[in-house]
């Protein structure tokens, strides 16, 4: 028999040894807990199925819009399929993103994945699983990621379930249409497991896309989040850990928000909240470039337009210069499809029901190459994915100006939102001299010079975007 003070030892020896651990599984932040080391600084693509390309125009559906057509009916179908989405793989490539995220593909009512008939088996108007695998397999061929979208919270009485996962098939048997399931309900973590084996395990993908329905702080929200970090250690033993990769945040979250205040602010006035000036623009990205992890969750840029303010005329340069700005800070950011090609300047982003802008006279051509200019540059120059942020002050409340470094590489990105031009100075920043090496991004070289000091003296166009790399001594 082991004696009592032996034995009260022992038991006091193993809560201690066990307290670090529990300590640091409680204070792990969401992006260290959910997202792989390749999603930090990733560039993601997310695109519907329905409305990306029609890789096969024999299967016509009956009441089906032409492709073109300015329709903006969500629950009318436009053909798109897998098969486009494995045509439009070189697209993707040549824009140089680093992940795309396949949604609405699974069997549903609507086109977008509205009233979701089985999570597990893909629309047949689309396709199937196999083409859904092979198209994955194509796309790590051209070393892309690839994602599956997933409502995770919705299921109704409708949505088929097999029969490997009963506690899930009673959940959504309860269920009204529509009506998001609360985190805690029963048959919560069979989904999840469910999901992450049919489209991680078996169709290979990289990890799944969840869309959260709740605001930050909402209760639900919260369980939903707790929910998740559980069921990663649990598919650990799957070695699924590394591939689970979760939207933390509302749709404004992270970098967008600052800059969405900056770009789309007006003498209107979009809310009389919102800062005006580069100043405190530059305070709240400064906060959240400071976060331990970068900052948390996928920022959707697009989502610009969610603010309740007048509408950028079409021919304007400012929802650019949001994307072109987001796009050389840190973190991760999700484009939406078309996007780089103009499709969302008009504002009709809710529900997105526009068709991908394949016909020329739909592309905003210049804009294309500036995003796909900034893109490459961020696979060729350390400094743009993951060097540390800086914001020199500017003397001028038009111009957004920062840095990001790392090792002997120094890169300075300038935008003039002002339609008039801008001349400043800056001070100096450490590192630059006269003669220095530069690699032009965006803009002309001849609108900076560089003075003794490291002084620095821009002149910004109207409207426009100024980006270099310099090389500097480590």
């Amino acid at each position: 028999m082991i004696p009592r003070r032996t034995f009260e030892i022992a038991f006091l020896g193993c809560l201690l040894a066990l307290a670090p651990a529990r300590s640091g599984a409680s204070s792990a932040a969401p992006d260290t807990v959910l997202a792989p080391p390749w999603a930090r600084n990733a560039v993601f693509y997310h695109l519907y199925v329905d409305r990306f390309r029609d890789g096969d125009p024999r299967s016509i559906v009956l009441g089906q819009a032409p492709w073109d057509s300015e329709l903006t009916d969500t629950m009318v179908r436009r053909g798109g399929d897998l098969a486009g989405v494995k045509i439009g793989l070189s697209y993707l490539e040549d824009l140089g993103v680093d992940a795309a995220v396949v949604d609405g593909h699974w069997r549903s009512v609507g086109p977008l994945g509205q009233d979701p008939l089985s999570y597990f088996s893909t629309e047949p108007l689309q396709g199937n699983n196999k083409t859904f695998h092979t198209g994955v397999t194509e796309s790590h061929q051209r070393g892309l990621r690839t994602l599956a979208g997933c409502d995770w919270f919705q299921a109704g009485p409708d949505c088929d379930v097999p029969d490997e996962y009963p506690e899930f098939q009673k959940w959504s048997g309860g269920l009204p249409r529509r009506q998001p399931a609360p985190p805690g309900a029963p048959g919560f973590s069979p989904m999840l497991d469910g999901l992450a084996n049919i489209w991680v395990r078996y169709n290979g993908t990289d990890g799944l896309f969840a869309h959260l329905p709740w605001p930050a702080g909402d209760p639900l929200r919260d369980s939903a989040m707790a929910a998740v970090r559980l069921r990663v250690g649990i598919t650990a033993a799957q070695r699924l850990e590394s591939k689970l990769v979760l939207e933390d945040r509302p749709d404004m979250g992270g970098m967008s928000l600052p800059l969405a205040r900056f770009f789309y602010d007006s003498p209107t006035g979009c809310d009389r909240g919102m800062p005006s000036s580069s100043a405190s623009t530059t305070r709240a990205l400064r906060l959240l470039a400071a976060e331990p992890s970068g900052p948390a969750g996928l920022d959707r840029t697009p989502l610009f337009f969610a603010l309740r303010c007048p509408q950028p005329s079409k021919r304007t340069l400012i929802p650019e210069l949001g994307l072109l700005a987001r796009l050389c800070l840190p973190g991760r950011v999700m484009l939406e499809y078309g996007e780089e090609a103009g499709l969302w300047d008009d504002g009709i982003l809710p529900g997105r029901p526009r068709t991908m802008p394949w016909s020329p006279g739909r592309v905003n051509v210049w804009r294309l190459e500036r995003v796909r200019r900034l893109l490459k540059a961020r696979a060729e120059h350390p400094a743009l994915r993951s060097g540390e942020t800086g914001f020199p002050e500017s003397e001028d409340a038009d111009v957004l100006l920062f840095t990001r470094r790392l090792g002997n590489e120094l890169v300075l990105a300038a935008f003039n939102r002002s339609s008039r031009a801008r001349e400043l100075m800056v001070g100096a920043l450490p590192g630059l001299a006269p003669g220095l090496p530069r690699a032009s991004i965006l803009g002309a070289d001849e609108a900076v010079r560089i003075g003794s000091g490291g002084k620095v003296h821009l002149d910004l166009p109207p409207l426009s975007a100024w980006v270099a790399a310099f090389t500097i001594a480590p």
